[in-house]
């Protein structure tokens, strides 16, 4: 959120929710946090809420969109609100970002954007993200590796053994369906200011 001459206003990008779950589920893996498959994970889901998991592990629920957004909107007004469709941001950047800037009233000319991508939505094998993290911990391993290695060169490290994780056909459309009647509360909360894949939907 952010506070433009006494205007409070907020932008934020989302992806198309099943999208976002695997994302989740991607990047906890990659941590070594997940053990479970995407599937397996989905059905943990309930159980795991129910026994407290934090919200990182609530693949189905934190894709919600329209329920998290209309306490803003309500609170605030929905024009105040932009949603930025993450498809959009990676395929023109520079022009979503003028479209932020506009939105939260400050000059799109007035700043530059560092584009680093990181958490590609890919995974690695077990081995490697345990001993990855050991070394992390290690203060005397993590300072040594720092000393030694530019961070273009620990980058590429951790991109040795990353596989690209997709959804499965039948994956994507029980969570399409699942999230469907969501997906039509966003498309009318925001109408012609929703991302285009919740307007087609």
């Amino acid at each position: 959120w952010y506070e433009v001459t006494g205007v409070q206003t907020c932008a934020l990008p989302i992806c198309r929710p099943a999208q976002r779950a695997l994302s989740a589920h991607s990047y906890q893996t990659g941590k070594g946090w997940e053990t479970l498959s995407f599937e397996a994970a989905l059905a943990a889901e309930a159980e795991r809420i129910e026994a407290g998991w934090h919200h990182i592990w609530h693949y189905r629920r934190m894709g919600h969109y329209a329920e998290q957004l209309e306490v803003f909107a309500d609170a605030f007004g929905a024009t105040r609100v932009l949603v930025l469709d993450h498809a959009e941001f990676e395929q023109d950047p520079a022009g979503v970002l003028r479209r932020c800037a506009t939105h939260i009233g400050i000059d799109p000319e007035g700043f530059a954007m560092r584009n680093r991508r990181v958490n590609e939505g890919s995974v690695r094998a077990r081995p490697l993200v345990l001993a990855e993290r050991t070394l992390r911990h290690s203060r005397v391993g993590s300072a040594v590796v720092r000393a030694v290695l530019p961070r273009a060169a620990r980058d590429r490290i951790r991109r040795v053994g990353r596989r690209d994780v997709t959804l499965t056909a039948a994956t994507r459309r029980e969570l399409d369906q699942y999230f469907a009647a969501d997906t039509a509360r966003l498309a009318g909360l925001l109408g012609d200011r929703a991302p285009a894949w919740a307007r087609s939907a």
